[in-house]
């Protein structure tokens, strides 16, 4: 699926979307190290763009936020999920937001950064933010198949390779015996 943003240039002829999602298309060979890069996450926009056949009329962040927000977000009634903003539409959720802190090291105190929210957008790799409800009803939307079907899931937790601690776009481990996956 390559487009204007992510030409085929930018990978292998040999690399596939689970490549990508399992953080090991930049091993060598192929498919058989993880090596992880966020930013890769973004060439599977082109395959949203590309299954949802997207006009490119608000740029590559709005094409892949309008499938999330309509098969994810509304259907389980995230409405504390911010994947772009507009003032109209989510200015409410203003109050919410935590603004990032560091420590100012001539002070020694700890300082916040403002949020800009005018600039806010996420892609596949970057930028979402949610709330500790959502977040929960994502999870249990995800724990009762109601997302995906149990047969998905299992596959995108299930490391790529054996001893991988990543399956596609998850990290997978077990921790005192409790199989735990994970992303951020």
């Amino acid at each position: 699926f390559p487009n204007k943003y992510f030409t085929k240039e930018r990978w292998s002829s040999n690399t596939t979307l689970a490549h990508i999602l399992s953080q090991t298309s930049e091993s060598e060979p192929i498919g058989t190290e993880f090596i992880y890069n966020g930013s890769k996450y973004n060439l599977v926009y082109n395959a949203l763009s590309g299954i949802y056949n997207l006009p490119d009329n608000d740029g590559v962040y709005r094409n892949f936020t309008q499938p999330i927000e309509e098969k994810i977000l509304c259907p389980l009634q995230m409405s504390h999920t911010l994947v772009r903003y507009n003032e109209q539409e989510f200015g409410s959720l203003k109050k919410w937001i935590v603004c990032p802190h560091y420590w100012d090291t001539k002070d020694s105190t700890w300082k916040s950064r403002p949020i800009h929210l005018k600039n806010i957008q996420s892609g596949p790799g970057f930028g979402m933010m949610s709330s500790m409800n959502d977040l929960v009803k994502y999870s249990n939307a995800l724990d009762q198949n109601t997302l995906i079907t149990k047969e998905q899931y299992r596959k995108i937790t299930t490391p790529f390779y054996t001893e991988s601690p990543y399956g596609m776009g998850w990290f997978v481990t077990d921790f005192e015996g409790v199989k735990m996956d994970w992303a951020y």
